[in-house]
This record gives C-alpha cells, structure tokens and sequence, in this order.
C-alpha cells in the first residue's frame, strides 16, 4: 500500500494476513489483491476486525467463483451437461462448513489458489498462453499451487509437442518471474527465498503429521538427542514428499497413458498429487490446506460418476473441520480421511480399464 518493495526484507506487522511479528511468507499476489481495498478502507477510518472482515472480501468473493468453474472446467472437458447429482455436488461444496471456515473466518486465500487453477485448467486445452498466465498467478498466490502444475506439466510433456508446451510454459515462468521482481529488486533475494520456502525450511515438524509420527518411531529405534534427525527431516522431508509426488505422477500419466482427452485420469492424477503432499508432509492444519485439492477432488467425483461417495467426503469434512472437538485427534482423523480418499481415487480410475465419462 505504501510501494515499499521491500515487502519480505522487514518484519511484516499485520493482523489480517500473517501473525504479528512474523515474515510475509507467501508470494506477494495474495496482498495485491487485497491492496485497494484495504487501502480505501484505512483512508475513511476502517481498521481493527472490521478492517479484517473487509480485506477477506476479495478471498471469498474468488473463492466462491471458483465453485462455479467447476461445473465450466466439467463441460469443456467433456463437452456434457453438469447432471443434477454434479450440481447438488457443488451446492454442497459451495455451502460447506470448511470453504466458509477457511474463507470467512480464518480468511485464507486456499480459494483463490483453487480459483486461477480451475482457469488455468479451463484454458489449458486450446489456449495455452491463458492457461499458462492463470497457473502462474495461482503460484503467486501460494506455493502449493505447483502441485497442480506438475501434473498438467506431465500431460503435456507426454504430448510430444514441444511448442505447444513452451506456449503454456513461458507464460507461466514469466508471469511468476515479473510478479515476483520488483520485490526481489526491493527486498533481496535471500530475503524472497528465506520467506517463500518456510515450508522446506522454517516449520518444525508437527507431532501430529504422517512425518510427525515417522520420526516418533525413528525414535524407537535411533537415539536423536542432538536432534540430527528432526533437523534432516525439517529441512528435507517435504522436498522427499515433493520428489516422491513427481516420480508418482510421471509413472502414471506414462503408464496409463494420461492425456487431456482422459479428463478422469487427469483430474485423478491431480488430486493425488496436491493431497498426497499435504498428508505425507511434515506440517498440516486443517481446515485450510485441504481447501485447494478439494475444488479438483470434486471435479473428479462428478468427471468420474462418484458424486455420492464426494457428497458423503465433503460432508464428514466439514463436520469434522467446524464441529469436532479439538482436543480429539481433529487432525489425524482429517489425514486418515484424505489418504482414504486419495487411494479411492487412484483405485477407482486408475486399478480398472479406463471408462467413459458418464452422461
């Protein structure tokens, strides 16, 4: 608001997007979006929570947008109606206890990640430029939209056509880089690259995640009381994960043969790999990170005709994110759930012969 570029040099004191004291810790596309307005709004004398209830505006209003291009994303990829099941689908997303939970009250920006995605997927077929601009801002809005990138990546690399893949991929690299550049002039790159990769390097593990528990048991059986162990893993364990999301997704998408033209297999192939990271990492919260691979999981369910078993997910998620007790393995039962659900997807179209879409 200010036009200070050296937005990750200083300690970042807001209540509205980052804790108080700390380093802004996403890429900067999350705060311009939200700049006029908290700028309008702090010129007539808004601050405070009304201040924050205001700047989430932008957050929601994509967020909720985002639901509807699903149904879009659906009929451009298989050139068919939305069926009734799809839409109550939707309308139960579109109402959940989690999407307003992470939106309205935690005001998180997983939505608008959600959002460019589903355009940058919308696009991908035909207008590869767009689609690549689209995948571009949704990594300037947070560092977890290259798990959607990577699949789309996989697909089109198994194209073999090579400018058609630089068509999407240059707009993409340059849309990051000229989003990104003021800010690295401004606040050092040392500085952009301390804040952007928290994930790899600054979050500790939490006890309560698949790594959590994997380093409990190492544990058991190797003494750790310098704390080697738990340091190796805080800085490598998510770059193991993330490796491990790319070798998975460049086996399936050669193996099955995932194309554009397979929307199921490419959606399946999606949701593995943006909710396979975030339960096999080393830092979860819920209620939040779950919200962006959520959006694809439910395009998938009405792509490949399981709009019940989706319904029945999307309903024990939002009962466990807004009404389980803290206190009883909230979280944990919440991992056990996106690890069923994403060997269900992988089973359902992946482990049988391929099906056509149903009508």
């Amino acid at each position: 608001m200010t036009g200070d570029l050296s937005f990750y040099k200083i300690e970042f004191h807001t209540t509205f997007l980052s804790e108080v004291g700390r380093k802004y810790t996403y890429p900067p596309a999350s705060a311009l979006i939200i700049t006029p307005l908290v700028y309008v709004s702090q010129k007539i004398g808004i601050s405070g929570d009304d201040l924050f209830d205001i700047s989430v505006l932008p957050f929601i209003f994509l967020s909720g947008l985002g639901v509807f291009l699903i149904a879009i994303v659906f009929e451009k990829y298989t050139e068919k109606e939305v069926t009734r099941d799809g839409i109550l689908l939707i309308a139960i997303f579109l109402f959940s206890g989690m999407l307003f939970y992470s939106a309205v009250k935690a005001g998180k920006f997983e939505g608008v990640v959600a959002f460019f995605v589903l355009c940058g997927m919308l696009f991908l077929p035909r207008r590869r430029i767009l689609s690549g601009i689209c995948f571009g801002l949704a990594v300037c809005t947070k560092q977890t939209a290259i798990l959607f990138i990577i699949p789309a990546f996989l697909v089109l690399c198994r194209e073999k056509n090579y400018r058609q893949l630089l068509a999407w991929a240059v707009p993409l690299g340059l849309t990051v880089l000229l989003m990104l550049l003021p800010f690295v002039l401004g606040s050092g790159l040392g500085n952009v690259y301390l804040a952007l990769m928290k994930n790899f390097d600054i979050h500790k593990i939490q006890s309560h995640t698949t790594i959590g528990y994997m380093y409990a048991a190492l544990k058991l059986v190797a003494e750790d009381s310098n704390g080697t162990i738990n340091l190796f893993l805080q800085h490598h364990a998510n770059r193991f994960v993330l490796v491990t999301c790319v070798m998975a997704s460049a086996y399936l998408v050669w193996k099955k043969k995932i194309t554009l033209q397979t929307p199921e297999q490419y959606f399946a192939l999606t949701v593995f790999c943006s909710f396979f990271y975030i339960i096999a990492g080393k830092w979860y919260t819920s209620g939040i990170y779950e919200v962006a691979p959520t959006y694809i999981f439910i395009l998938w369910a009405i792509v490949s005709g399981q709009t019940v078993f989706g319904a029945i997910v999307l309903l024990v998620q939002s009962f466990v994110i807004c009404n389980w007790p803290v206190a009883l393995y909230k979280d944990q039962l919440l991992l056990l759930l996106y690890y069923a659900v994403t060997f269900y997807v992988l089973h359902v179209s992946f482990a049988s012969e391929r099906r056509e879409s149903p009508a």
